[in-house]
């Protein structure tokens, strides 16, 4: 059986992308992968060998045992290693430059601090310099990179139908699914709050899932504003456990702020939204543009106003939502599909090259 090797500085299973191509290829290929254990609750997937290595050490002696590792599973590799980007990874093509690999790139840095952010981005300019063979998530993310389009392969986002249950839009019940740092997810909060304000009488929930540095302002506009009853944290929890709240919601905030650096980056929750017949609300991201229309989602702008005419329009147009059309606009970015009609393509010329 051909065989593939994953690199990626996340934990197994923390990662969605890699976690799905891993589910949907594991019948194909003789799957390996290499990661950090960061102590989290480890994911099991059938027939996927996991090589963990320790987070628990020294930062320059971690990254030491990441790289040996790394070697040693890349020469024992007969078929592709795909390396999820993160900074550092340039060592394993100076190493062993011989052994076919990818070079995948989900993102450009999201730093909120300018000057991190363009070394950040130089470095990954850089590394991109020495590899022949890359994947990246948009075309955007590409051509912002200057990458030669001859050796780069788009591989875009996916998702999976998380919930099943057929949606109602008799009431507006909005999720959040995501991180919480450098978001500005307090603005929805005031938003939700504002147009409560305004309609008391229309029934209207909201459950925030996830962490960050927001949490805590979050929490005290919360309880200052006696909002307990409307809006609902509920901290981290993992993928595999977030179904009963695709069920229970119809309407899900896709909330990224509009600058230079989040601007052209796909949001993986619009898929799975949508995927799973939850209308979107998302900010007017140049990457949101592309895959929002009438059929699936409103624009607004990345302020409390926008959120609050954003419930409006939505309130104006409940009972014409259709859940069918929702699920239709994104069908092409099921997972499965990406796996197989993407990447398993794309690893066939990487294996014949």
């Amino acid at each position: 059986m051909k065989e593939l090797l994953f690199i990626c500085n996340d934990q197994f299973g923390y990662h969605t992308d890699s976690l799905k191509y891993c589910e949907y290829l594991n019948h194909d290929y003789q799957i390996s992968y290499l990661c950090f254990d960061k102590g989290y609750e480890r994911i099991y997937v059938e027939d996927i060998k996991v090589v963990y290595i320790s987070w628990n050490k020294w930062k320059l002696l971690r990254s030491i045992f990441f790289v040996l590792g790394a070697v040693k599973e890349m020469l024992k590799c007969k078929g592709v290693s795909f390396i999820i980007y993160f900074k550092g990874f340039l060592i394993l093509q100076l190493l062993i430059p011989w052994k076919k690999k990818v070079l995948d790139i989900r993102t450009l840095s999201v730093e909120s601090d300018q000057n991190q952010r363009k070394r950040e981005d130089r470095n990954l300019k850089i590394t991109t310099k020495f590899f022949s063979r890359i994947s990246i998530i948009s075309e955007e993310l590409r051509d912002k990179l200057n990458l030669p389009v001859e050796k780069v392969f788009i591989l875009p986002l996916g998702a999976d139908t998380i919930s099943t249950k057929a949606k109602t839009y008799d009431t507006i019940r909005l999720l959040y699914v995501g991180n919480m740092s450098g978001r500005n997810i307090l603005d929805t909060v005031k938003g939700v709050h504002c147009f409560v304000q305004n309609n008391p009488s229309l029934p209207l929930s909201y459950d925030i899932i996830g962490d960050g540095y927001e949490l805590d302002s979050i929490k005290e506009y919360i309880s200052k504003n006696n909002l307990e009853a409307i809006i609902h944290l509920h901290g981290r929890i993992h993928h595999k456990d977030i179904t009963p709240f695709f069920d229970k919601c119809n309407v899900g905030f896709c909330y990224i702020p509009i600058t230079d650096y989040f601007n052209l980056q796909p949001p993986t929750k619009l898929f799975e939204y949508a995927a799973s017949g939850l209308y979107n609300i998302a900010t007017a991201t140049i990457a949101n543009k592309k895959y929002i229309s009438s059929d699936n989602g409103v624009l607004i702008s990345d302020t409390v106003v926008g959120v609050y005419e954003g419930l409006k329009h939505i309130q104006s147009i409940l009972p014409d939502i259709q859940e069918v059309r929702i699920k239709n606009s994104v069908k092409q970015y099921s997972w499965n599909n990406i796996a197989h009609s993407y990447l398993s393509v794309y690893l066939e010329r990487v294996l014949n090259a």
